[in-house]
């Protein structure tokens, strides 16, 4: 039993060995993270996406990968405040900035290229939460297994913000079977002007920037835990990006994703490898052979 064991592993090698030769891959996560840029006070200019490879790229909006303008059905790319995606889904939050009257809307992608870019849209959500809260979304966001949505009222910055916490991506989207309601408590009155945040699933964020202007830059605060970017308390960080020209300003969205990245294995190594497992079956069968001699009667 044991020896068949082995002889099946060794002839099970090659096979192995050979797929990486011709043309397998081994996939690595990797993450992509993105700033939303938006003029403030203002529902005629489009939105612009930023992409970048590290939280760090995308907290100083530095090393930009691509700027991405989107164009989506009508002028609706106006109006995009923020964005978020858990890995599998991708959304845009559209909301008409100077007022608080109208509810805002979700539309929902399968790619972040769709995202970005605002096309092949897979639903268009209005949600309908207590009240008329659904009005005031600026922002939303997951970490691969909780939701939320951030809630603020336009056009003022001496009320708080408020996150509403889901257990499903489509509660979320309908602001629906909430799980909590939270108020965070930052320092001064830091969290009336919370227009975003995210999460890359070990890192969370906060995006700050006043409204009614864009003359002043956004600031984000990072945490450790879900719990903390709620409250916005035990911060790790607070950092001011400094894009080129006074981008940095207009920053109203932000979110990240985890991304499977395929490396094709490098032929001449995996080559190597055939030939040593090829050269360990012909050892096993060689060792077989002595065996079947040793076992030939004597005379």
């Amino acid at each position: 039993m044991y020896m068949s064991t082995i002889r099946k592993s060794v002839l099970a090698l090659p096979l192995l060995l050979l797929s990486s030769v011709f043309g397998a891959s081994v996939a690595e996560a990797g993450m992509l993270y993105w700033n939303l840029f938006n003029f403030e006070e203002e529902s005629s200019v489009g939105s612009v996406f930023v992409t970048y490879a590290t939280a760090d790229d995308m907290l100083n909006d530095a090393n930009r990968l691509s700027v991405v303008s989107p164009d989506g059905p009508g002028s609706s790319e106006n109006n995009i405040i923020g964005s978020g995606s858990d890995g599998d889904i991708f959304w845009n939050v559209f909301n008409f900035e100077e007022e608080s009257s109208t509810s805002a809307v979700f539309a929902t992608y399968g790619t972040s290229d769709d995202m970005l870019n605002d096309a092949n849209r897979l639903s268009v959500v209005s949600p309908d939460g207590p009240g008329s809260s659904e009005n005031n979304i600026v922002g939303s966001g997951s970490d691969g297994e909780s939701y939320w949505n951030v809630f603020n009222f336009e056009e003022e910055s001496s009320v708080s913000a408020v996150f509403a916490t889901y257990g499903s991506n489509d509660d979320m989207l309908n602001d629906a079977n909430r799980l909590s309601v939270v108020s965070p408590t930052g320092p001064g009155s830091s969290e009336n002007n919370i227009i975003g945040s995210g999460s890359d699933g070990s890192l969370y964020w906060n995006l700050f920037n006043f409204e009614g202007e864009s003359s002043v830059s956004a600031v984000f605060a990072t945490y450790i835990t879900l719990e903390d970017m709620l409250n916005d308390s035990n911060r790790l960080s607070v950092v001011s990006p400094n894009g080129p020209g006074s981008s940095e300003n207009n920053i109203v969205g932000t979110g990240a994703f985890a991304m499977n990245v395929s490396f094709p294995v490098s032929a001449p190594n995996s080559l190597v490898l055939l030939l040593f497992g090829l050269a360990v079956m012909g050892g096993v069968r060689h060792t077989k052979m002595k065996a079947g001699s040793w076992s030939r009667p004597l005379g």
